[in-house]
Parts: structure tokens; sequence; C-alpha cells
């Protein structure tokens, strides 16, 4: 794996993390990490399941701590559950639809969502039909965190984001004024992934844990 250093290079850690976690809690487990670990070289890749997994099974990532549903995991990879994570759907500052109780009540816009395999966004499109209702008819497919915000700032577009994204110091005030519809929808779980029959190195191993440990805490609080 790309954590094994050759003999006099310094040791280096490929890692992947979805926009949520890289928005809350990395920032606090690098720190962390460096303290115990200062020679060790990151390449840090944001991803979807879709980037990272490719990524995984070419060899070219030690782990990603993605959300992910564990149904759509390749038997290569392991996939160990770190935390339940809630979402809500949002819309602009003034949403015409800012009163809606119902889910019925938002499907007539237009909605962002990120779709591929296994994806949150596929599940709650799966969510919609299993509660009767018709998907909305105007969908932008998109994996971009920084687009998916600009579109919903600045239009009346709907999409979903963590929970998490109105408590993390670092956005909590661009998130500041947005709404957030009361409707409660489907838990995501956030994981790490590997390949399954690669042992991680002990550098791997540490920075996966103390992903784990800071994502529990923020989960708690």
């Amino acid at each position: 794996m790309l954590a094994v250093a050759e003999a006099g290079t310094p040791e280096r850690l490929a890692v992947g993390v979805t926009p949520m976690v890289a928005l809350s809690v990395l920032s606090d487990v690098w720190t962390h990490f460096r303290r115990l670990r200062p020679a060790v070289a990151l390449n840090l890749r944001e991803g979807l399941p879709s980037i990272v997994v490719p990524a995984l099974l070419k060899g070219e990532l030690d782990f990603a701590v993605v959300m992910a549903d564990p149904g759509f995991v390749p038997d290569t990879l392991a996939f160990e559950p770190i935390i339940h994570t809630s979402f809500q759907i949002v819309g602009r500052a003034g949403h015409p639809a800012r009163h809606a109780t119902e889910l019925a009540q938002l499907l007539d816009y237009e909605w962002i969502f990120s779709l591929h395999p296994g994806s949150y966004s596929e599940r709650i499109l799966k969510w919609i039909a299993d509660q009767g209702l018709a998907p909305p008819q105007h969908i932008v497919d998109c994996n971009s965190t920084l687009s998916n915000w600009q579109l919903i700032r600045n239009s009346d577009m709907l999409t979903m984001l963590p929970s998490v994204f109105f408590q993390a110091p670092s956005i909590a005030a661009e998130s500041h004024g947005l709404t957030r519809f009361g409707i409660r929808l489907p838990e995501a779980i956030v994981g790490s992934l590997r390949l399954k029959h690669a042992p991680p190195s002990s550098a791997a191993t540490l920075l996966a844990d103390l992903f784990a440990v800071y994502l529990r805490r923020q989960g708690n609080s």
C-alpha cells in the first residue's frame, strides 16, 4: 500500500474524504495526527464513493472516509461504519416553499442530487417512490459541494445537506439564513473504506482511528 515507505524516503498516506468530513473534522484530525506522526506526508483527495472506490481498487489510496451504502460496497473492499448522520432538505433564504411541512409540497421544484450507484441521492429517490410519490421532474446531477452550494443560494432549487454543515464552525456562517425544511429524511452511514486483503500500515490505522474518534465525538455533541 501507499503508506509503506522505501528506505530513506518519508512515509506517505493517500486518503479520500467525503465533503462532509472535509468540512467538519478533517482539520482537527490532521492536527492531532501531525503531533503524533510529524514525518508522514499526506496526499488528500476529496471525493464521493464513485470517485474513491476506483482509486482504492487501483491501490492509489490507503483508505477513504465516505458516506456509503454497505450493500453497494464491492466484495474486495471492507467498509467499517463509524456514525449515522442526518440530512436536511435545504433551500435559499426566503424560499417560496419555506412554510412547507410535507415532502409532496416540494417535489415540483428543481432539485440537485449527486447520482451514482449506492449514493445517498439514489437512496432518497427510492425512499420518495416508496412513499407513493413521483420524483422531482427536474433534477441537476451535481457532485460538487461548491457548485451545489452556489446553486441553492441563488435560485429556488432544493438539495439535501448533512446537518453537520450547520454546526461546523468553518461553514456555519455561510449556512446561516438558508431555509431548512423540517421533513425527516433517512440517515446516512459514514465509515472507513479500504482494500479488504491489504493490511494497512500503522500510520494509516492511526489516522483512520482518529477520524472515527472525532466523527463520533462530533455526533455526540
